[in-house]
């Protein structure tokens, strides 16, 4: 039993340190897990690793917490499960917390803004630094070109790196099946829980709603059903929360939405953490929870619920060799994503953000190669030049 509640601990401590750097989304949370779940800790394998991307890139609601959600599953059950979703919310609901309610004295985003400038070079580095050592171990010999080709479909895409990112695993996965001899001589049947459970998902969304009443308990209802049209993450988040809160139910005027999405990017976790915020602004603490839990607790019993089906699902020699060729698109968008929130953060006119951007970003890749730095000394050293800079 002591070692049992040895590994809640550890869990717990490892996704808490996991959600409190984890500045940048899905991609920085990866980054992040990758170093403290597997290279540290040893809590699941980098192949199951790597198909956990795969598979909840898939999956609707909050994809980062969804996939904290399965390793902890794959590492001590259902209890890992929570544990890891909620150690890894935590740090991001407290500075919410205080955040709205400061809000209501009129703090605004613009405030502590400066100081957080130099953080997405961070993010940056550490981003890159994961994909090309993910990379470098990974099995395939042409690993270099199918990689290169994904990146720049990445680049060209029109529809924003996760939606890109399931584009290309269906199809990956399509062009395997639909070629193999397995599915022609009947080898591979449909899942009949998968079946029913698509099922039952699209009769949630179907069920109207429009008698419930505005309290907590009515709109986490409301939102849940809404978590279940979020495949794309925070992409899908930002306009399908903005019809629901602002335009259906007028629950917040723009301007809140809007500094509530502000305050998600500028704390760690994923931005659908704006969540609580929003809540906490319509009916308080407990409103807080509710809309959190809204959308997040239909995702992550989704997530819990196929987990399963999909572990012996790869375990088919078929779908093996599928997901090594899965593995690389989700190399592609992890090196995408270092480049994405790279060029979004320098300034071309500007010959000292570039400059400072470029030596900074390429500065912490090499210490991280090195060893010199981990991903806390990173995110520590780009605060520090911000206070300074801000200063």
């Amino acid at each position: 039993m002591k070692e049992k509640e040895s590994k809640w601990v550890q869990l717990f401590w490892s996704f808490f340190k996991i959600g409190l750097f984890s500045y940048g989304g899905f991609m920085s949370m990866i980054a992040f897990s990758k170093k403290e779940v597997v290279d540290k800790n040893h809590f699941v394998s980098e192949e199951d690793f790597q198909n956990g991307i795969a598979y909840v890139s898939l999956l609707p609601g909050p994809t980062a917490l969804n996939f904290c959600g399965y390793i902890g599953f794959l590492f001590l059950g259902n209890i890992g499960m929570f544990l890891a979703v909620f150690a890894a919310s935590l740090p991001s609901i407290v500075l919410l917390w205080l955040i709205a309610w400061l809000y209501h004295d009129g703090f605004s985003p613009e405030q502590i803004t400066p100081y957080f400038k130099w953080i997405p070079f961070g993010i940056a580095s550490i981003i890159l630094h994961t994909g090309i050592n993910l990379l470098s171990r990974h099995p395939y010999a042409k690993k270099w070109f199918f990689t290169l080709i994904t990146f720049l479909l990445f680049v060209l895409s029109p529809v924003g790196t996760t939606l890109t990112l399931i584009i290309l695993i269906v199809a990956v996965t399509m062009y395997h099946l639909l070629t193999a001899s397995n599915i022609r001589s009947g080898k591979l049947h449909f899942n009949g829980k998968i079946v029913f459970a698509s099922v039952l998902i699209i009769a949630i969304i179907l069920i109207p709603m429009q008698g419930l009443s505005h309290s907590p308990i009515g709109d986490f209802l409301k939102i849940s059903k809404y978590s279940l049209g979020l495949l794309g993450g925070g992409y899908v988040f930002i306009p399908l929360m903005d019809d629901l809160l602002v335009n259906v139910e007028a629950w917040l005027p723009s301007n809140v939405f809007y500094d509530g999405i502000a305050f998600g990017q500028i704390t760690p976790g994923p931005i659908m953490i704006s969540m609580f915020f929003f809540g906490y602004y319509v009916h308080g603490a407990f409103g807080a929870f509710m809309y959190f839990l809204g959308i997040v607790l239909l995702p992550m019993i989704i997530t819990r619920f196929f987990a399963h089906s999909f572990r012996s699902l790869i375990s088919n020699s078929l779908l093996k060799n599928t997901f090594s060729f899965i593995r690389l698109v989700v190399l592609s968008a992890i090196l995408f994503s270092a480049w994405d929130i790279f060029s979004k953060s320098i300034n071309i006119e500007n010959y000292m953000n570039l400059s400072i951007g470029i030596i900074l970003t390429g500065g912490l890749f090499a210490l991280q190669h090195y060893k010199i730095f981990n991903v806390f000394h990173v995110i520590g050293t780009c605060i520090l030049i911000g206070i300074i800079f801000a200063g």
